[in-house]
This record gives structure tokens, sequence and C-alpha cells, in this order.
């Protein structure tokens, strides 16, 4: 399963963290450095206890105009590059982040932002049979195993039985994981990141085979689509080419 982040803005407003307890949430608090001179009424940390080893807080050692808001527009921007399929929540009324989170979501990137703790803790639907089968491909992709068996074995099922429940979707391993691996690797290709990197964060023996598969889908190859999202700007040449691969 993803990682969810929550990266809050302490210094926009102190919000009551308690619910995020116990629910798994990595969560940032990141403080102004005025913040960390001045009095503060001890209740307004005390949610900040509960979250435990979830808690991770970042001190800004410089004041100045937006300096915290820099300071996480490249926490996020860092997360992503580590985890494409990370799910990003910013806790903040300062809606000069909508922009740039705009811009992510545009990307393919799982980010939003609310003034609102509730809005992150509140309970999420069960997920399907489908999304919890993508959410496992895209662990084992992590580690290197993405295999029929080593997904069956994650799932706690027979090989037999997993393909036999796919097969009632209309889906095949072996889609699923073409699917997987196009889309991480458009993410990554709008990144400065080298091909023969993203052909082994793929699971590809080389780079070749990773450009083979990539034109499979796309009629392209990475290094057009890359120059293509440069031209564009925007992503939009890219959204085209995504979609032959539909």
């Amino acid at each position: 399963m993803s990682t969810n982040y929550v990266l809050v803005d302490f210094e926009n407003l102190q919000p009551d963290m308690s619910a995020l307890a116990g629910t798994g949430h990595k969560v940032v608090v990141f403080f102004g450095a005025k913040q960390q001179t001045s009095r503060h009424h001890f209740e307004k940390f005390d949610s900040l206890f509960e979250l435990g080893p979830n808690l991770v807080r970042e001190k800004i050692l410089h004041s100045g105009k937006n300096a915290l808001d820099m300071h996480i527009a490249y926490y996020l921007g860092r997360i992503f590059e580590r985890e494409p399929a990370a799910s990003v929540q910013v806790i903040s009324r300062d809606a000069d982040f909508d922009p740039l989170l705009e811009y992510l979501r545009k990307k393919g990137f799982s980010c939003s932002r609310s003034g609102k703790v509730g809005d992150v803790a509140r309970p999420a639907a069960a997920p399907s049979f489908v999304e919890t089968i993508k959410q496992a491909l895209n662990n084992r992709l992590n580690i290197g195993d993405f295999s029929l068996n080593g997904l069956a074995d994650h799932l706690g099922l027979s090989a037999r039985t997993l393909q036999r429940r796919l097969r009632t979707e209309g889906l095949t391993h072996r889609a699923l994981v073409s699917t997987l691996r196009h889309d991480r690797a458009v993410r990554a290709l709008a990144t400065p990141i080298p091909q023969n990197a993203i052909a082994r964060s793929l699971g590809y023996s080389g780079t070749g085979a990773f450009q083979r598969a990539f034109k499979s889908w796309t009629g392209v190859s990475p290094a057009a689509l890359r120059r293509a999202g440069k031209r564009s700007g925007n992503g939009r040449n890219g959204t085209r080419l995504q979609a032959k691969a539909r």
C-alpha cells in the first residue's frame, strides 16, 4: 500500500491532530523560525505527542517571506521523487499551494490541500479487489518481485485463485503489470531521472528492454516523450501519448 503523508504548515495554523493518531499517516510538521523562540500554549502541542513515531518535525532555520512554504514545496518534491505512488495532503489555509498541487496532479501525482485535519482522518471506503491488487503490485514492484506467485503469496491466495478472480474482473496479471510499469515510466520521464535508473526501478534487464516496452505502449520512444513534455511545458503532449497505451 502506498504511503500517506500529511504536511502541516504549523506557522499558518495549529490544528488538533489527535484524529491522525493510529491511522498510519506519516505526519511532517513544519515550524517557522519565529515559532521556535516565541511562547505557545502547551495544549497546542498535546496532539503532536499522540502521533508517536509517525511524527517528523521540520524546523525552518531562518524567517523570510514564504520561507516555510518553500520548505514544504521542496519536501513534497522529494517525497514524489522517492515514492511516486505516495499520497500527500498539505494542511494549510494558504491557497498559494494550490497551483503547485494542481500541476503535480496533472503529472499523475496524488496530492491536495485542506485547512482541516478531519478531511484527512475521515475513514475512506474499503478498497475494491482490483484496487487491492493494484496496491499490492505497486508494493511488489518496489521490492523487485511482481511475479504472479509472489503477488498471490502476498495476498494469501493461490496463484490459480488469483488468476480466476482477475478473469472475473476482465483482467490479467500481465496487463496489470504492464499498466503499472507504463504509468510509473511516464511519471519518471517527467523528471531528470536517467533512463537506465528508470529501467532498473521497473524491473527491466536493461535500457533497451525498457525502451522497446515503452514504444510498444505508446508508439514513441522514452526520449521522444521526454522531449514532447519539455516542449509543451504543461504535459499536454505527454497526455496524448499516454492515451495510445490505453
